[in-house]
């Protein structure tokens, strides 16, 4: 397990990624990636990964063929579970409360 400096030494020279989350109606939030593209291509992208994917359907208990709905720079599922860009970066993260990520979590 890396510190906190450890991590942030690591970021040092790469590009600023941002955070993108998965908020559940009940309100609690995880983690699914960092990208470095703060688009929604980029955000697709995080969602389509393999088992990231595969993990945010089993923590919402959703079939392997459901489907979400573009709202803005958002995705919303029909269950209210939306996963949007945080608004913080890595960084941000790191120095102030990483949440638990979505693949660990499922």
């Amino acid at each position: 397990m890396l510190t906190k400096q450890e991590k942030l030494e690591r970021l040092r020279f790469g590009p600023t990624r941002y955070e993108i989350e998965m908020v559940s109606p009940s309100g609690a939030k995880y983690l699914v990636a960092y990208t470095p593209r703060r688009s929604f291509r980029g955000l697709l992208d995080a969602v389509r990964e393999r088992e990231r994917g595969r993990a945010i359907l089993r923590l919402l208990n959703l079939p392997d063929d459901a489907t979400a709905e573009r709202d803005r720079a958002s995705l919303r599922f029909s269950d209210g579970t939306i996963i949007r860009f945080s608004g913080r970066t890595q960084r941000d993260a790191i120095c102030g409360g990483e949440l638990p990520y979505v693949a660990s979590s499922a």
